[in-house]
């Protein structure tokens, strides 16, 4: 992994895999979907089934957890469901108890973790003489306070949204006890001629607004948490409505209200119209490498098509240019190789080293500056000069390194540490342009992120490869024909704290530049205008 991490970072995600699935086997891949109905043949009375939340961004929506348990009991009527807190623990005794006198009843309780002091009693009240066709259902963050006991018993769920295209579209689709559109919502009756390929690309649609988080801020300045419950209320309103109405309801209402950044509601709206627009319903129609299913496909047929989609999604889907893509794969790399030494940081002999460098950088440091104090005072008459103050002066008169401050050998001359020193610094200072440039203002120092600047065509164009920055010349801010409106954000984070006008602290204002593609080509790109890089 360290070659490999080292030769080709953007590599390390693909070997990761290809190591888990040789050794581990594939059912410990993300993208390996599992049939909560399987597991739950696997329970019994005394045996309950928590599923454990992502303390992180990125978790499944908690009320999805009970939704799945009611479509494996077929319905919620005999399924008790109750969201624990300060002071619910005695209405969850009292959903339990009920559930044992009338015998054949659920009970789910969800947020465990918000009521740890419940949770020993609970384990009182499950111990014995219960109905055998009880069951319980628990969801929890990994909490301390739970008891070991119950998770000992338990069969454990860890519940994380799916990575990938064919992820997400198999949990939306799949043939699982988890998936989210169901017989009766694939058949819709009432629905219009074309209502599958609207659903199958309503569905598409929520995969890539999910999946675009990955891209940081490129893909949206604020990570938002799109959840399923935003894919279910569109997919029960939906029959036929006319566009206009079908992209306001899903991009200003259902999706957009949870957008609060002026700047990813316009990326929202754009992307939308890629997914509902008309061409939707022709036979054959594309997005990238991806087609929209056909109207005579029956829920298998559709399941096996996103079955055969690829592992790797394409970065043209998401309407990204291919550096995005490999800033994200060296990203996921930092990521692993990080959690990797987090790991074993304790036992770490590489940090007993970095110590005892840095300690002896701090001496050598001490001893220069402890020196040039001395001989400054020597000079000045003030104290006796040493032989090693003389041989530090001489040095420096015949631009050599004291041997005081040599730790060994160098053929640099004193000099070389200096002059690189200054040259670093002077390249920090820009040159401001004294010419009369008129009316407007003279702006300079910013980098575009996402887009190239050809200077002779005066345009935006494609990143060239490998440079997802590109330095900008100076700009001469007059009022111009529209072309792509470019947002200037202070940071390559992009997103800061809302201000009274809504909008980020982090944006600066707005720069059109002219451009030979379509306004939306670099919206979904989120080509922007910093006013500095992280390096």
């Amino acid at each position: 992994f360290l070659q490999i991490r080292i030769i080709k970072p953007d590599g390390l995600t693909a070997a990761v895999r290809e190591f888990v699935t040789e050794n581990l086997g594939p059912e410990f891949l993300p993208s390996f979907v599992l049939n909560i109905r399987d597991v739950f043949e696997q329970m019994s009375a005394s045996t309950p089934m928590i599923f454990l939340l992502s303390c992180g961004k990125g978790t499944e929506d908690p009320h999805i957890c009970s939704g799945r348990t009611a479509g494996i009991r077929g319905s919620t009527q005999h399924l008790d469901i109750i969201s624990l807190g300060q002071g619910q623990g005695p209405k969850a005794e009292d959903l339990i108890h009920k559930a044992l006198v009338l015998r054949g009843r659920w009970v789910f309780l969800e947020n465990c973790h918000l009521a740890a002091s419940f949770m020993p009693r609970l384990f009182k009240k499950t111990g014995a003489n219960i109905d055998p066709q009880f069951r319980l259902f628990l969801s929890s963050k990994p909490n301390p306070q739970v008891p070991i006991s119950i998770l000992q018993r338990a069969i454990k769920i860890a519940v994380e949204l799916p990575q990938g295209i064919r992820g997400k579209l198999l949990t939306t689709f799949g043939s699982s006890g988890s998936r989210e559109v169901l017989d009766k919502m694939y058949k819709k009756e009432n629905a219009g001629p074309y209502w599958r390929r609207l659903l199958f690309s309503l569905c598409f649609f929520n995969a890539v607004a999910q999946e675009r988080k990955k891209y940081g801020a490129l893909g949206w300045n604020i990570p938002y948490e799109f959840k399923s419950s935003d894919l279910e209320i569109l997919m029960e309103g939906q029959e036929q409505i006319p566009w206009q109405a079908l992209r306001y309801l899903t991009g200003e209402v259902v999706y957009g209200g949870r957008v609060t950044d002026s700047w990813d509601r316009r990326c929202l709206n754009c992307i939308l119209q890629m997914f509902y627009t008309p061409e939707i319903l022709q036979e054959g129609h594309r997005f990238s490498i991806y087609h929209i299913i056909s109207e005579n496909m029956d829920q298998v047929q559709c399941v096996n098509y996103i079955e055969s989609l690829p592992e790797y999604d394409l970065p043209d889907i998401f309407g990204m240019h291919p550096d995005a893509e490999k800033t994200f794969l060296e990203s996921q790399s930092q990521l692993f190789m990080e959690t990797v030494v987090s790991i074993h940081l304790a036992n770490s002999a590489l940090l007993t080293v970095l110590r005892q460098e840095i300690d002896r950088f701090n001496h050598l440091l001490e001893v220069i500056l402890k020196s040039i104090r001395s001989l400054c005072f020597a000079v000045k008459g003030q104290s006796i000069l040493t032989v090693s103050l003389e041989e530090v002066y001489n040095s420096c008169l015949n631009m050599k390194v004291p041997k005081l401050w040599k730790v060994r050998k160098t053929v640099f001359p004193l000099t070389f540490f200096l002059v690189n020193q200054l040259s670093d610094t002077s390249s920090l200072h820009l040159r401001q342009d004294e010419s009369n440039f008129g009316d407007g203002v003279l702006v300079f120092g910013l980098y575009l992120d996402g887009a190239h600047w050809n200077a002779v065509g005066q345009s935006i164009e494609e990143s060239k490869p490998g440079k997802r920055y590109c330095k900008m010349p100076s700009i001469h801010f007059l009022p111009v024909k529209v072309a792509y409106e470019c947002p200037v954000y202070r940071t390559s984070q992009r997103a800061g704290i809302l201000s009274a006008t809504g909008l980020s602290t982090n944006f600066v204002t707005s720069v059109i530049l002219p451009s030979q593609h379509p306004f939306s080509h670099w919206v979904t790109r989120g080509v922007a205008l910093l006013c500095q890089l992280d390096d």
